[in-house]
């Protein structure tokens, strides 16, 4: 049986499948970052430079899940400093 945690995760993702095939983005609240919301868009999609919070790419998510909680914290920063960058390269 999932605890509550993991049903909410496995929530988030069919909501985050479901937002990028219809939309191609969506908006997340981050815990491990303060609350903090991000946009989370599919490869390929283009968002306005002006967004209001910083872009993730699913590619991007992908890198970042085995990453330390610091290093996930360090990358945000970069990206709130330099908005519309790719951070992470595969």
């Amino acid at each position: 049986m999932n605890t509550p945690e993991e049903a909410e995760a496995t929530r988030t993702v069919e909501q985050t499948r479901e937002a990028l095939k219809s939309k191609g983005w969506c908006i997340w609240t981050c815990f491990n970052l303060d609350n903090e919301k991000i946009i989370v868009a599919a490869d390929g999609y283009q968002m306005s430079m002006n967004s209001k919070y910083p872009v993730y790419t699913e590619s991007e998510l992908k890198e970042l899940a085995d990453a330390s909680i610091e290093s996930i914290k360090l990358i945000h920063h970069a990206k709130k400093m330099a908005p519309g960058t790719q951070v992470i390269h595969e």
